[in-house]
């Protein structure tokens, strides 16, 4: 067999660590990139790994930086490894098409499918799918239309989990919703930069339908279900295989994926309620189950590059065997004590050891057995460990950290910012107040969040209006070191944000200060007096600042 050189963009501790394993072990020689210090750069199953520009901060330069490794180091293939290096691709497609045979991503039409949730339940409508009730909302004016239909609780799901907006890549996640409130306040921080599907909610478990086709036809598949799942629903730690026909809905997965017309891997994820299987999401990459499935003796990874990079062929077949088991240990370990934390029942520890039978049958697999690839297990309890304590010092940096008020207020100041996590609570009230009470100034506000043009809660409207200002046109912004060179002072809410702000270089330590002499409470999330106690407060210390200017 010729050796190929791979390269795979975008790490992770699941998806990415079985496919570099599997295509090493075939005799290729597998290269990683990705925009964080990943641990799996220490695996002996990847020959070499390749830091690029944060993709959430620039994409353009993350791609500049994807386009020169690839020439530099000559790699003949590329695989999209999570939902971020999928929109990388498909943002970069001629870029990179010029450099590199990119797998994994299919046409225009049927990428959408993965893409946009509204596009794919219209499809899994058509073919027969039970669908929970559910309606898209793209902006605001059909928000308010929909506002006296809608029940309560629901569940808002964002129509796609990445999204470029304005050179950024943004992450969204889904949200249970309990009141209109809420809702209002969720969507306006969101959704100007994607739509969202307001949905009936389920309680259930999880399950995924996991395909290879090629031109939307099944070579192979597994299915598996969640045993172990985040609380409130998300990804699973503890896993296991079930047969394809397990659900009545299963049936009509080679129809949709016929009629989509699907290349590559997907999986399709249900949410299983009253023994019914809901199609929710399609994933358009390898999924986190995968060493399920390669436990199980279904090799996507060795097949997909099989099929789509040597053009060998797949030989048409689906798997039924005896149910195995995949556990992720440290995330288990996590939800287990998390859920213990949360007050679920003692019972749940007896519960977590019962499921350890699998294991001692020689049925179950730890994903993350230090030692199978020791150096990367390793590094990654030590990633989680430094998590830990960057956590644990942003809690005790927020409490004593030394960052005073400016002496001599805003005098002397010819312009001035205030920065807060979000720039759509604390921070716009600030800059919009400090420029009613002195207008021959400049001054903005900006946050540390990455996200930009979010608006301003419902509440702060209301609080702002008691000052006399407005916060209706107001669109969050994100600091960054060339913003913060522009003004003579950065006034922040907390010392929490002052510790971040320096910690990330957004700003000499000399420049911030506090606005109040302590932390001003984030009221984002709370009632309406909340809203007006902080509002009244930030009002009383720009006061005195600006006596005297």
């Amino acid at each position: 067999m010729t050796e190929r050189h791979v390269f795979l963009l975008g790490a992770n501790d699941r998806a990415a660590a079985t496919v570099s394993r599997q295509l090493a072990r075939a005799g290729h020689r597998v290269g990683v990139a990705d925009w964080t210090a990943h641990p799996i750069r220490f695996s002996r199953f990847v020959d070499g790994f390749h830091r690029l520009a944060d993709p959430e901060l620039d994409v353009e330069s993350c791609v500049e930086d994807l386009a020169r490794t690839l020439e530099r180091e000559d790699y003949e293939f590329l695989i999209p490894m999570n939902d971020a290096a999928l929109e990388l691709c498909y943002t970069a497609e001629t870029l990179l098409s010029r450099r590199t045979q990119v797998l994994g991503i299919n046409g225009p039409d049927s990428r959408n499918f993965s893409r946009d949730k509204s596009v794919l339940y219209e499809a899994c409508r058509a073919i027969g799918f039970p669908l929970p009730e559910s309606r898209r909302v793209a902006t605001l004016d059909e928000l308010s239309k929909l506002l006296p239909e809608l029940r309560y609780p629901l569940m808002a799901r964002p129509v796609s989990s990445k999204v470029i907006h304005r050179n950024r890549l943004y992450s969204f996640k889904p949200k249970m919703i309990h009141d209109e409130i809420q809702l209002v306040d969720f969507l306006r921080e969101n959704i100007a930069s994607v739509p969202f599907m307001l949905q009936a909610p389920l309680k259930g478990h999880g399950a995924g339908y996991n395909v290879l086709a090629r031109e939307g036809s099944i070579l192979v598949a597994y299915a598996h279900r969640r045993i172990h799942e985040a609380w409130g629903g998300g990804a699973s730690t503890y896993r296991g295989t079930i047969p394809l026909d397990t659900y009545a809905e299963f049936s009509l997965v080679p129809a949709l994926i016929k009629r989509m017309g699907w290349n590559g891997v997907a999986m399709l994820e249900f949410l299983v309620s009253g023994g019914r299987a809901y199609p929710i999401e399609m994933n358009g990459r390898f999924w986190g189950s995968i060493e399920l499935g390669v436990f199980g003796g279904c090799d996507m990874p060795s097949e997909f590059f099989a099929e789509f990079g040597e053009g060998r062929g797949v030989h048409q077949r689906t798997e039924r065997r005896q149910p195995v088991y995949a556990r992720n240990l440290k995330w288990d370990l996590i939800l287990l004590v998390t859920g213990l934390a949360q007050g679920q029942s003692p019972s749940l520890l007896l519960d977590w050891a019962k499921s350890f039978s699998n294991l001692f049958q020689g049925r179950e697999i730890i994903e993350d057995n230090p030692l199978k690839d020791p150096a990367f297990r390793l590094a990654e309890y030590a990633l989680l460990g430094q998590r830990l304590l960057v956590r644990l010092r942003l809690e005790l940096m927020g409490r004593v950290m030394r960052v005073g008020q400016r002496p001599q207020g805003l005098a002397g100041t010819r312009s001035a910012a205030f920065v807060c996590p979000g720039n759509i609570c604390r921070s716009p009230f600030a800059e919009a107040y400090a420029r009613k009470r002195l207008p021959n100034r400049e001054f903005s506000s900006f946050g540390v969040h990455a996200q930009e043009d979010r608006l301003s809660p419902c509440y702060a409207l209301s609080a702002s209006a008691d000052h006399g200002v407005s916060l209706a046109e107001h669109r969050s912004r994100a600091l960054t070191l060339e913003l913060s060179e522009k003004f003579d002072a950065i006034f922040v809410s907390d010392r929490k944000t002052a510790w971040y702000i320096c910690r990330k270089g957004l700003a000499p330590r000399a420049k911030v200060f506090l606005i109040d002499g302590n932390d001003i409470p984030d009221p984002k999330g709370h009632d309406l007096p909340s809203f007006r106690s902080v509002y009244a407060r930030i009002a009383r210390a720009i006061d005195r600042m600006a006596e005297g200017s």
